[in-house]
């Protein structure tokens, strides 16, 4: 789908500029900066920021929105342009290798997402097993 190829690689790249935004901000701190913290703290500390900035984000919201604003434009304007000169994928192969790295991502995050291992594994045999059955009942209903 174009929209979702154009609408991922916009979202992808202003999450890619803040990255690199922070790792050259991270060049100009002194030896002894938050940066190490974060880099030392890793995951944990880096979802407390994370926590806090969703915290506070009507405040940052209601007083940077220009500032806001003209970040998410500028940057979605440049990703869509990256994206438009590329174009979607059109290659079979290229469609048939996303579609099963999305199926296999989606079966990893329902793993990850339910606490007791037996059930999950079982709702993802029972999801493989759907999509199995999707053929023969198809089958079956033409033959009929």
């Amino acid at each position: 789908s174009q929209i979702f190829y154009y609408s991922t690689g916009m979202s992808v790249g202003i999450v890619a500029s803040l990255l690199i935004i922070i790792f050259m901000l991270s060049k100009f701190m002194p030896k002894k900066s938050p940066i190490y913290i974060i880099l030392i703290g890793g995951w944990s500390f880096s979802l407390y920021l994370i926590q806090l900035v969703f915290k506070n984000l009507q405040e940052i919201w209601r007083c940077y929105w220009q500032y806001l604003l003209s970040y998410v434009l500028a940057v979605g304007f440049m990703s869509f342009a990256v994206c438009y000169k590329y174009g979607p994928l059109e290659n079979e192969r290229s469609i048939n290798l996303l579609t099963w790295t999305l199926q296999l991502m989606g079966l990893c995050f329902m793993y990850s997402s339910i606490q007791i291992p037996h059930i999950a594994l079982a709702i993802i045999i029972t999801a493989l097993c759907t999509k199995s059955l999707e053929y023969p009942i198809h089958w079956l209903y033409i033959t009929y």
